[in-house]
């Protein structure tokens, strides 16, 4: 077993989700439809939080594809696809079914003595207009719908996108059925039918109401469908020229919501806080834990990736770590860790609000302590630990210097005026020799918090690192867009420079007397001195 594995990391990292895959199948967890509602909201909650939720559902909707012999038949039953892809719109889709929706059913609320009711089934007294009322309803739902592309949210859109690319290659004839089933069947017309159980209104919803807005559902869903009513439904045969007449405007919305090429944007969900994803982790293992000889069978007869590799923990998987800790509540801060640093067992985390967490690494259960260490609440760009302090800079453009015993503030400087970007620790002799370097292209030297030089480079300065041959030859390498600056330590003055990438050099590393350069596009070289 690897030294350093833990039970988030062998459930998430897999490019397959072979854990996810097997533990959802139907040979392991049957047809049961309860168990696969009650487990589609912790594994929801564990992708979502750890910023996997794209590979999730691109993962399991090309699964789907790939055990359906027709497409109409896609997200139309109780599958585990079916229940994660519901469970997680619910999460993020509510904000764009107010806008689109409510209106739509407010206005049906105020006009309640209209008859909507044509099952003759159902009353004795079908009036004529009740048809025209419902056509009504269901036109101003389609016509709020419609237009409401632009305002589709993002992870909706990259939904339908997967939808798009796969049923192009297993069922293209079939691509309108295949996006409208998930918009439509699964997104929409439930919120529709239940607008005060999906929080699309508040107020509640009367019997006759109800059953207007099934009504109105059932035909929008039969347009998506391309379907007919049939005669075992005759009293909606009428709404077959209705149907028919939306076919067209439908396809185009498709079109719309499925076309884009941007890639997944992760909307962040506050319910999902670090100990809902605690908990949700250890739901997820005590099923797999259950259920490991099912699981152990499922990976021998598919053999596929790394299914021998998991197989081989499926026995220690009780043992291993839920996750090493994490690094935020998200319900506490709302913002992603920018940059951090170890200083003993406790790591040291910069915030995108201005706040430093500082997290116990042997301890995942203790909660991190939280620090303001800048003003404004703006990003913190950088932070280095230089023995007895550590160093973070923000967007405000200040330095805070802090005690690492105490965790208190010693120090606040302020002399940048741009954005400091980068910090440098440069560890000669005991002296506490720091570079920090902004936007604005200015270095300055620090020795013992005070200001002991300065060098202006004039572009902005993004990464640094030091790299110590000899006493005599020691540079600082600097990061300035895809130009990388080498500085004489000692005589501070710029003694070569080269064009080494295409993107923004965003990091150095020194490595055995050179150093490594990597920027945003990913790429790294090793330079020379």
């Amino acid at each position: 077993m690897a030294s350093r594995e833990t039970f988030a990391h062998l459930l998430l990292r897999d490019p397959q989700l072979l854990l996810v895959r097997s533990l959802f199948s139907s040979q392991v967890l049957g047809n049961t439809y309860l168990e696969a509602e009650r487990l589609a909201t912790p594994v929801i909650n564990v992708f979502a939080y750890s910023e996997r939720i794209d590979v999730l559902l691109t993962e399991m909707v090309t699964d789907e594809f790939a055990h359906q012999k027709n497409v109409a038949t896609l997200f139309r039953n109780n599958s585990m696809t079916s229940h994660l892809i519901t469970t997680y719109t619910k999460l993020i889709g509510r904000t764009y079914l107010v806008k689109v929706l409510n209106p739509v059913i407010r206005s049906l609320l105020k006009s309640l003595d209209k008859n909507y009711e044509v099952d003759p089934n159902r009353s004795k007294n079908v009036l004529p207009e009740a048809i025209d009322n419902v056509k009504e309803l269901t036109s101003n739902f389609m016509s709020a719908i419609l237009r409401s592309a632009s305002s589709c949210p993002a992870p909706i859109s990259f939904i339908c996108q997967t939808l798009a690319k796969v049923t192009e290659e297993r069922f293209p004839q079939s691509r309108y059925m295949a996006i409208g089933g998930f918009f439509f069947l699964r997104y929409v017309c439930p919120a529709i039918v239940t607008p005060d159980g999906y929080k699309v209104i508040t107020a509640p919803v009367p019997p006759e109401a109800r059953r207007a807005l099934v009504l109105a559902s059932k035909v929008i869903q039969k347009t998506v469908n391309e379907r007919d009513f049939a005669e075992n439904e005759a009293y909606m045969q009428p709404f077959n020229t209705f149907i028919q007449g939306y076919q067209h405007p439908i396809h185009e919305f498709l079109d719309q919501i499925s076309s884009s090429t941007s890639s997944f944007v992760n909307v962040p969900i506050p319910t999902i806080t670090h100990q809902l994803y605690i908990q949700s982790l250890q739901v997820i293992r005590d099923e797999i834990i259950k259920r490991s000889v099912k699981i152990t069978e499922f990976l021998h007869s598919h053999n596929m990736g790394q299914s021998n590799y998991i197989i081989s923990l499926l026995n220690q998987i009780s043992t291993l770590p839920l996750d090493w800790f994490v690094l935020y509540d998200s319900k506490k801060t709302a913002t992603k860790v920018q940059c951090m640093v170890l200083v003993d067992k406790l790591l040291w985390c910069g915030l995108g609000d201005g706040t430093i967490l500082i997290c116990d690494t042997q301890d995942p259960s203790t909660e991190p302590k939280p620090i303001q260490a800048h003003e404004f609440k703006k990003l913190v760009t950088a932070i280095i630990c230089t023995g007895k302090h550590v160093w973070t800079a923000s967007e405000d453009k200040a330095i805070g210097v802090f005690d690492v015993d105490t965790l208190k503030p010693v120090h606040r400087l302020t002399p940048h005026r741009g954005i400091v970007k980068t910090l440098l620790h440069v560890p000669i002799n005991s002296n506490e020799v720091v570079w920090s370097g902004d936007t604005n292209g200015l270095i300055i030297v620090w020795h013992k918090f005070e200001q002991a030089d300065s060098i202006d480079l004039k572009e902005p300065i993004c990464s640094m690192c030091f790299v110590n041959l000899s006493p005599q030859e020691q540079f600082v390498w600097v990061g300035i867009f895809n130009v990388i600056f080498c500085i004489d330590f000692n005589t501070r003055q710029v003694v070569t420079n080269w064009k080494s990438h295409a993107g923004i050099v965003c990091c150095l590393l020194p490595v055995r007397g050179q150093a490594v350069s990597y920027t945003h596009l990913r790429a790294h070289e090793t330079g020379r001195n």
